[in-house]
């Protein structure tokens, strides 16, 4: 089976309603990170400051799934539907392919590695 990994990233306020969601659509194991991104713009409220990065900073969170292509086109849009806000600056989305996918305690090879 192949697997990808789907990489998005949404606003704070939106990740409790988007990890619900991916939960409600099946997807079972997931990946939350709290994040921060640089941001060009001005004028948006959510933005400070970072004296370790040298720029205006937004926070975000990192969401990542691994799953077959069918999965990650359904959970795409789910993501899409509970983390927009019609505004710019939602987040993004990326789909990365995958050399190799295993669970930490079975291994590669599958139970009794």
């Amino acid at each position: 089976m192949i697997y990808q990994v789907l990489q998005a990233y949404v606003r704070p306020q939106l990740s409790a309603r988007v990890v619900q969601a991916l939960i409600d659509a099946g997807c079972t194991d997931l990946f939350f990170t709290e994040t921060r991104r640089v941001v060009s713009g001005v004028g948006t409220p959510n933005v400070e400051y970072s004296v370790l990065a040298g720029q205006k900073v937004e926070a975000m969170v990192r969401i990542e799934v691994a799953g077959t292509e069918t999965q990650l086109t359904h959970w795409t849009q789910v993501i899409k539907s509970a983390g927009s806000t019609q505004r710019h600056g939602d987040g993004t989305a990326t789909i990365w392919g995958v050399l190799d996918h295993f669970h930490l305690s079975v291994g590669p090879e599958g139970a009794g590695t």
